[in-house]
């Protein structure tokens, strides 16, 4: 296969995944992105929205929208900092109970997803996306 091929493919297979993601998640409540955002505030404790920005690699009014959901559905909450300018979002108790069960059904799919796979394939499939991220971002 040509590397003409590769970035159509790629975003074939992310539409794919993300759309038997949503399959999996939103009986749950939540959707890919949520997931990805919930993912990162429960890794980091809590983190400012500019430091999300960056974080998930997201547009600000993605951010603010996903925001909105989910602090309209009661799973995160953002409190204005001393800095007036700065809110600092973070889980709220309900998001926190919730999260063993998503990440329980992400693990199962990601099972699933890579089934077949030898740990030196998923070693290597890491390094060339690594690679191809860091291509990315050279301008």
């Amino acid at each position: 296969m040509t590397s003409e091929y590769i970035i159509p493919r790629i975003n074939k297979y992310v539409r794919i995944v993300n759309e038997a993601t949503n399959k999996k998640l939103g009986p749950l409540g939540i959707y890919t992105g949520q997931w990805s955002l919930i993912l990162a505030l429960h890794e980091l404790g809590s983190a400012t929205q500019s430091e999300l920005i960056q974080y998930l690699s997201i547009e600000a009014p993605t951010l603010t929208n996903m925001l909105r959901r989910l602090e309209e559905a009661g799973l995160v909450r953002r409190e204005t900092c001393q800095d007036r300018r700065v809110k600092r979002v973070s889980l709220t108790e309900t998001a926190q109970e919730r999260f063993p069960l998503w990440n329980q059904e992400i693990q199962e799919y990601r099972k699933q997803l890579f089934k077949g796979f030898a740990p030196e394939e998923m070693q290597l499939l890491s390094q060339l996306m690594n690679r191809l991220l860091e291509n990315v971002k050279r301008k």
